[in-house]
């Protein structure tokens, strides 16, 4: 009798181990969707990669900005950083991820914030190690920082210039032609080093090309038209989204843009505006965004929903992947409502060493920290990858 409640016992303690073991990382990622349960966040809220699974979740605010450091892995919030900062602004996270956990806040006049046009009124510059903010008035709100936040590079007429941080001097990046009026759209790698920049020369057509920011250099100008669309950039190519205006046979379309060599020479187009709609309602505008490398996977979420314009259109959140002939979407629109395309972004997790890199998606849908695992979803929308030529521009340099 002893015998046996001693062996039922240590029955039972394998089962108790058995039953209290924790998921892993692959395991619990290994679906559609996975939900963080125990994080409310607000509307707005941004997502940064901060690298090794970590992200930052950043509440947009006036009195109050809540910042939160999120171990994917783990499965909790590592750190919740709170500031107070200066009265009759509204805050919100610049959507782009710094070396070593630093972070850039926009302040908006409180008054302006709903102004599609608003401008910045200066930056608060931050890291995820430190519980101080360090205030930044610039000579222009239309800039970008370098990597590592200790540069500023702006437009000022036909000019970039490029603010020390530290010493609070400017000198200039490069010049252009006398009227040219100059914007940044975006990062073409990941450390920001080379920019898309907007250049349109005495009031005609724009263009868009490949700035080197230490450097100065110009490069690989391609024709912008200006219902285009910057979206992201891989290295090997810029996207830009093209919007339909009304005289347009084309409906919503992407297009890929070969950034080496002879710029436009090797371009690939897809039609989403024609895969989206339906009998009852077209797709012609949206916000996406270009994530991945070509070496691997190339993904783009697309986002329309009523911020787009006045009429009320139905939100629709989608997620597609890139291949070398067709691209294939998956319909997430089910999921719930997504405040803004920069409430999502892309990382990769690693259990260990030993595993491959997981490719993931997070977004913050209802307020819900989700992450998405684009190798589960359904891809019901399959769109032929074309290759077209493209116009483009040569910069008169």
């Amino acid at each position: 009798m002893k015998k046996l409640l001693c062996a039922l016992l240590a029955l039972c303690m394998v089962f108790a181990v058995i039953g209290c073991s924790k998921m892993t990382t692959a395991e619990r990622f290994d679906a559609k969707l996975y939900e963080f349960r125990r994080l409310d966040l607000g509307a707005n809220t941004r997502l940064l990669p901060l690298g090794e699974g970590k992200l930052l979740a950043a509440e947009p605010g006036e009195s109050n900005i809540k910042l939160y450091i999120i171990d994917i892995s783990a499965e909790r919030v590592i750190k919740k950083l709170t500031f107070k900062p200066e009265k009759g602004y509204r805050y919100e996270l610049l959507p782009q991820s710094f070396a070593e956990g630093r972070f850039v806040l926009e302040a908006f006049e409180t008054g302006d914030y709903d102004d599609a046009l608003k401008h910045s009124s200066f930056f608060m510059l931050g890291s995820i190690d430190s519980k101080q903010l360090t205030k930044l008035s610039t000579p222009s709100d239309g800039g970008i920082f370098n990597y590592d936040c200790t540069k500023y590079y702006f437009p000022v007429d036909n000019e970039i210039q490029c603010l020390d941080i530290a010493s609070n001097e400017s000198k200039l990046a490069a010049s252009f032609n006398a009227g040219s009026v100059l914007n940044f759209e975006g990062r073409l790698n990941d450390t920001g080093s080379i920019h898309a920049l907007r250049v349109n020369p005495d009031g005609g057509d724009s263009y868009l090309c490949r700035f080197e920011l230490e450097s100065g250099t110009v490069s690989n100008p391609i024709y912008q038209s200006a219902l285009s669309l910057f979206v992201g950039g891989t290295g090997d190519y810029t996207a830009l989204l093209m919007l339909p205006d009304d005289q347009d046979i084309l409906s919503l379309q992407l297009y890929l843009v070969n950034s080496e060599g002879h710029a436009g020479s090797d371009t690939i187009a897809a039609d989403l505006g024609s895969a989206f709609s339906t009998k009852s309602h077209t797709v012609d505008t949206g916000y996406a965004q270009l994530w991945g490398s070509t070496d691997k996977m190339q993904y783009l979420a697309f986002l329309a929903n009523s911020s787009m314009s006045s009429t009320d259109k139905p939100y629709t959140f989608r997620l597609g992947k890139l291949g070398s002939e067709f691209a294939e979407f998956a319909d997430l629109t089910d999921l719930g409502e997504m405040d803004s395309i920069y409430s999502s972004c892309y990382f990769t997790l690693s259990e260990n060493d030993n595993n491959p890199d997981m490719a993931l998606i997070a977004a913050v849908i209802d307020g819900r920290l989700c992450i998405i695992n684009p190798e589960k979803l359904d891809y019901t929308t399959k769109i032929l990858l074309n290759k077209v030529p493209y116009a483009d521009l040569i910069a008169n340099q």
